[in-house]
Order: structure tokens, then C-alpha cells, then sequence
């Protein structure tokens, strides 16, 4: 079983918006709003965690516009650009049984039920109708994401995932 880590990556920062210090924040949580909700970010600015705190956000399209408290002109937010934003994994609420997070699957080893071995969850990516699970392996797959239906079981514990998928396709 892998070790839960203690900080998970939950967005990161984009441009500058406007003078007055605002960034673009592209937020990995399932809408970009709930990334306010996970307070302090901690961000890796040149190698560094520091904790910023957010004075003030609001939607922008696909993202959020975030002004930070000490970041006040164009220059200081230029320099916070790609910056990832992360969180503490206490922080994330409690699931319910047979519910998992996305960086939580990231790594297990995925078999169908001939047993076949795909490779590991390399990421899992929201396609529009469907959750997408991108494998790397002896090559690199792609299989949705549809517990019940391709995704039989999960067992974190030996860090493996049976799939109803063929091996062909």
C-alpha cells in the first residue's frame, strides 16, 4: 500500500489578471470553486512551500481569479505564474466506502479479469461523458473510469484495480 501523502496537488497558477497583483487559478477539484474551500494553499514558489492566503477569488469562465494577501502589482503575480497550488490531504473530506480519490488510484496496478496486466494508473482525466483512466504499462492505455460497470474492484491496500476490459482492442 502506498503512503498517503501529506500534501495533494490541487491546482495551479496561471498569467497575471489585470495590474493590481490577481492571478488565474486553474483548480483540479471537480468545479473550481470547491478549490476555496481547502484553506491555507501551500505553494512551491522556487522550490519552497509557502503558505499564501487567498484576500479574495471569484469565477472567471473555467477557472478562478484569486488575489493573494502581499501580492499586490503585476510584477509579484508574474512571478507566481505555474506555480502549483497545493493542499493538505487532512484537509479532504471523508469518502464513502468503495469512493476514492483520483491521486489516491494513481499508481495501482490495473488487471482485467483474465488477469492481464495493463500497467499503473498513470493519471485519470474528466473526458466529458466519462472519467478516463490513462495506464502506463509494456504500452500506454486508456480505459474509463465507470465504477460497477468497467471498474470491478479496487483494493488499495495491494494496490491493484480489476477491470472488465479486453486486453485488444
Amino acid at each position: 500500500m502506498r503512503a498517503p501523502e501529506a500534501k495533494i496537488l490541487a491546482g495551479k497558477i496561471g498569467a497575471p489578471h489585470g495590474i493590481k497583483g490577481w492571478v488565474k487559478v486553474f483548480s483540479y477539484t471537480s468545479t473550481p470553486e470547491n478549490l476555496l474551500n481547502y484553506q491555507p494553499w501551500l505553494l512551491e514558489i522556487k522550490g519552497v512551500m509557502k503558505s499564501l492566503k487567498v484576500l479574495h477569488a471569484q469565477p472567471h469562465g473555467e477557472c478562478l481569479i484569486v488575489a493573494f494577501e502581499g501580492v499586490t502589482d503585476r510584477d509579484q503575480a508574474a512571478e507566481l505564474t505555474h506555480t502549483k497550488i497545493y493542499i493538505q490531504r487532512d484537509q479532504l473530506p471523508e469518502l464513502a466506502e468503495d469512493e476514492y480519490y483520483w491521486h489516491d488510484l494513481e499508481g495501482v496496478e490495473v488487471k482485467n479479469l483474465e488477469g492481464f496486466v495493463f500497467g499503473r494508473v498513470d493519471y485519470l482525466m474528466n473526458a466529458g461523458a466519462s472519467d478516463l483512466m490513462f495506464i502506463k504499462g509494456d504500452k500506454e492505455s486508456c480505459i474509463p473510469y465507470r465504477p460497477g460497470d468497467v471498474v470491478k474492484s479496487v483494493d488499495l491496500e495491494k494496490g491493484e484495480m480489476i477491470v472488465d476490459w479486453p486486453s485488444e482492442l
